[in-house]
C-alpha cells in the first residue's frame, strides 16, 4: 500500500483500530511495492493473510497458489474469482459530486476525468447520472493518466501537465458560464483550478471546482483550496480488517466485492458560492443551511423572505429540484451522520442538536430517509455489529 497517499494513511487507521479491539496482528506494511518486485521477499515470512493495494495481480496468485487468504482493495483491476475484493464505490462518489453542485443552484455541469481508469470512468458515469435525473447535461473530458513501474505514483514526464493544462484550458473556455465542474481525484482538481486561474475566470463565481478523495494536504495547498468528495477510507479499512480477520478463522464471506459509500462533500473555497440569480431564492437556501439544525420550518422562512409560498415553492425546485421542505431535512440528515460518526452523542442529544424534538421522530426521518434507522447506521460505520 502506498502510504504516500493520504487516503491510504486514513485506510491503515482503520486497520488498526480494528485490531486494537479485535485482534492481536503483527503486521508487515510493504509501502514501496517491494513485493511485485521480488515476491519472494514477501512470502518469506510466515502469512496469515494479506491485504494488498496493487493493481499488479502478482500477489494476489501467489496467495491463490499458496492458499493465503487475501482481500483486494484495488480499484481499477476487475475482481479475481477466491479473492474477495473491497473498494470504493466510484459511482457513489460520482453521484455525490453532482448532487452538491446541484444543491449549489449550478445548472451547467462539466466532469474532468481521465480515460485509461475506470475508477475515474465510473465515478464520470455517476455524475452523468446525478445530473440527468434533474434533465441536465453533463460537459465530459478525459484525457491520459499512467503509472511508473511500481505503480504507485504518477508518471509525470517532463511536457504532461502543459499538456494537460492545454486540453483542459481549451475544454473550460468552451463550456457555459457559471458551471459546476467535478474532476475525478484532486490531483485533476488542481489541474482544473490552474487552467481558470490561466483564463481569468473567477473560483467559484465562474466556475466551481469539486474534487474527490479529499487529499487534504492537496486540496489546502491550492489556492483557492479544493472541495472534495471523501472515500470513507477510515470504514474501509475497518470493513478489509474485519472481512480478513473472518477470511482466517476459516470463515466464509457473504460476499464477492464489496462498495463503501463516500462521507459527505469537504466543502472549501472551490465551490463556496450559490449560482442562483433569484437572491430571494439564495437567501432561502442560505437561512436553512445556517438554521436547519434549529428547527427552522418554511413557514420561518416565509416570515423572513417577502414572497408567497408558491413562488418559494416553483422557484426552489427550478433551482435546486426539490422542495424547501426536503432541503431542510437533508440538512438535518447530513447533520446527524456526522453526528452519529464522529461522536458518541446519545440519539436524544444528537436530536437536540439537530432540530428534532425527540428523538423518536428523528428516528422515524432519518429512516425514511435513508432506509436504516440512526442505531444502525453507526453501528454499521463503527464496526460495532
Amino acid at each position: 500500500m502506498p502510504t504516500a497517499r493520504e487516503e491510504c494513511l486514513r485506510f491503515l487507521s482503520g486497520v488498526g483500530a480494528f485490531q486494537s479491539s479485535f485482534e492481536r496482528w503483527n503486521c508487515v506494511l510493504d509501502n514501496d511495492a517491494h513485493s511485485v518486485r521480488e515476491p519472494k521477499w514477501l512470502f518469506q515470512n510466515k502469512l496469515d493473510g494479506i491485504i494488498c493495494h496493487n493493481r499488479n495481480p502478482v500477489v494476489l496468485n501467489e496467495c491463490l497458489k499458496r492458499g493465503i487468504p487475501c482481500i483486494d482493495i484495488n480499484d481499477e483491476t476487475p475482481a479475481i474469482p477466491g479473492i474477495p475484493k473491497i473498494r470504493p464505490d466510484n459511482a457513489a462518489i460520482g453521484q455525490t459530486g453532482g448532487e452538491y453542485l446541484m444543491d449549489r443552484g449550478f445548472r451547467n455541469f462539466g466532469f474532468c476525468g481521465f480515460n485509461s481508469e475506470s475508477w475515474s470512468q465510473e465515478r464520470m458515469s455517476g455524475f452523468r447520472e446525478a445530473v440527468q435525473l434533474v434533465r441536465h447535461d453533463s460537459a465530459e473530458l478525459e484525457t491520459g493518466y499512467t503509472l511508473n513501474e511500481s505503480e504507485l505514483l504518477i508518471e509525470v514526464q517532463d511536457d504532461w501537465a502543459a499538456e494537460q493544462e492545454k486540453h483542459i484550458i481549451d475544454w473550460i473556455a468552451s463550456l457555459p458560464k457559471p458551471v459546476g465542474i467535478m474532476a475525478c481525484n484532486d490531483l485533476r482538481a488542481v489541474q482544473v483550478v490552474t487552467a481558470c486561474l490561466q483564463l481569468n475566470l473567477s473560483i467559484p463565481n465562474d466556475v466551481a471546482v469539486l474534487g474527490a478523495n479529499d487529499e487534504e494536504s492537496r486540496c489546502d495547498l491550492c489556492n483557492p483550496s479544493v472541495s472534495s468528495v471523501p472515500v470513507n477510507a477510515f470504514y474501509w479499512g475497518q470493513v478489509a480488517a474485519k472481512s480478513l480477520s473472518s477470511l482466517m478463522n476459516g470463515e466464509s464471506l457473504d460476499f464477492c466485492e464489496k462498495l463503501i459509500e463516500p462521507l459527505e462533500v469537504v466543502t472549501r473555497k472551490s465551490t463556496d458560492v450559490l449560482a442562483v440569480p433569484d437572491k430571494h431564492i439564495a437567501q432561502a437556501m442560505k437561512l436553512i443551511r445556517e438554521k436547519a439544525c434549529e428547527g427552522l420550518r418554511v413557514e420561518d422562512l416565509l416570515e423572513a423572505i417577502p414572497v408567497s409560498r408558491s413562488y418559494l415553492e416553483k422557484r426552489f425546485r427550478k433551482y435546486f429540484g426539490k422542495s424547501p421542505q426536503m432541503e431542510i431535512r437533508s440538512t438535518q440528515i447530513s447533520q446527524i451522520k456526522r453526528l452519529l460518526i464522529e461522536t458518541d452523542l446519545t440519539l436524544s442529544q444528537i436530536a437536540e442538536q439537530t432540530g428534532f424534538s425527540q428523538s423518536e421522530y428523528m428516528g422515524v426521518v432519518f429512516r425514511r430517509v435513508t432506509g436504516e434507522p440512526p442505531g444502525t447506521f453507526r453501528a454499521k460505520m463503527k464496526m460495532n455489529t
